[in-house]
């Protein structure tokens, strides 16, 4: 049996002097995946393909995996200021052009 390796990167970033958690990987533009309410399943087969043409990042939404989570975050609007500035902090670590957005169904 062969299994492929880790090639994505795991990272933290700081917003709202909260840690963020995301993987990321490739090149191109940027495509962030954001997970669904039972939180992210993590680096996916799919994200390889995706990683091929783009960056790919997946961020561990405020309160989920590894992220914290504000006390004072309970609004989706908060959620989603956070998941945008984690995107931006992540992307500029890449120098990498704007993003699209995506949800995961995983």
């Amino acid at each position: 049996m062969t299994t492929q390796a880790d090639t994505h990167t795991s990272l933290d970033v700081t917003v709202a002097g909260l840690k963020v958690h995301a993987l990321q990987d490739g090149s191109g533009p940027n495509v962030v995946v954001l997970h669904h309410s039972t939180g992210s399943p993590g680096w996916i087969p799919f994200y390889d393909h995706l990683a091929e043409n783009h960056t790919v990042t997946v961020i561990d939404m405020p309160g989920y995996g590894q992220s914290e989570r504000p006390p004072w975050a309970r609004h989706p609007r908060d959620v989603a200021a956070i998941s945008s500035a984690s995107a931006s902090a992540a992307g500029s670590r890449r120098n990498s052009p704007p993003c699209t957005c995506t949800a995961s169904t995983a």
